[in-house]
């Protein structure tokens, strides 16, 4: 349910988009670079098998990306009083997610008793770290201070889980609770990502973004949706 209405999101942007009738000119010259570098922070929830045990939580990113066509078009001249620019653009855009959630409820709980690991049975808590890096084409439709943009886009997702216990040799040796087990997976990954980026100042945008993140084989349990985020790009 949650995994449609994003995609329902994303596509009402895009067709937004393009039947908009901006009749302001695109983002050439002064606001637009071959290449861009962006942060954003956000928050997401999780689905999936991962739901039962972890809540939302904070997400941080960064990305960069390089657009298809690095030239200004042939139409563009300095001078001209009414200058034609390209609207519609393609970015080859890469980006890294991170984020952390603590379990649900007690950890020992969440596991079946394994007489060959009982340290499962002391945790007293404990977290779980998704990491995330996809690459795939933005392609976004600018106007001078307004752009609209999607991107699917696939890569690699890490998924792991580190419990802790009480300490058993004092504050001095152990100031923090000690890690009893760590397990962790990397598998494939897909996203789409859609958003909105408002020009600030010359070259400087403001953005933000709804998405998607599916993991594939040993982390098919793994949704993150939506994932919302906001942050600065150049």
């Amino acid at each position: 349910m949650h995994s449609n209405a994003i995609l329902c999101w994303a596509s009402a942007l895009i067709l937004a988009a393009l039947v908009f009738p901006c009749s302001c000119r695109a983002q050439y010259p002064a606001d637009f670079h071959p290449y861009t570098f962006d942060a954003s922070a956000g928050w997401t929830s999780i689905h999936g098998a991962d739901r039962q045990s972890f809540s939302a939580f904070p997400i941080f990113q960064l990305g960069a990306g390089v657009a298809w066509n690095r030239e200004k078009p042939r139409e563009y001249y300095p001078d001209a009083i009414h200058p034609d620019f390209r609207h519609f653009n393609v970015l080859v855009t890469g980006q890294v997610l991170f984020g952390n959630s603590d379990l649900k409820g007690q950890p020992a709980s969440l596991f079946t008793t394994n007489p060959q690991n009982p340290t499962l049975l002391s945790a007293t808590g404990g977290k779980g770290k998704f990491y995330a890096a996809t690459a795939g084409p933005r392609f976004q439709y600018s106007g001078r201070w307004l752009s609209v943009y999607a991107q699917p886009s696939a890569g690699w997702l890490r998924r792991s889980i580190d419990l802790t216990g009480p300490s058993t040799e004092g504050g001095a040796l152990q100031p923090n609770s000690p890690a009893v087990f760590h397990q962790a997976g990397s598998s494939g990954v897909v996203r789409v990502t859609g958003g909105l980026s408002v020009s600030v100042t010359k070259g400087l945008r403001l953005f933000g973004e709804i998405g998607l993140l599916q993991g594939l084989a040993i982390n098919h349990g793994t949704m993150l949706a939506p994932i919302l985020s906001g942050g600065a790009r150049w």
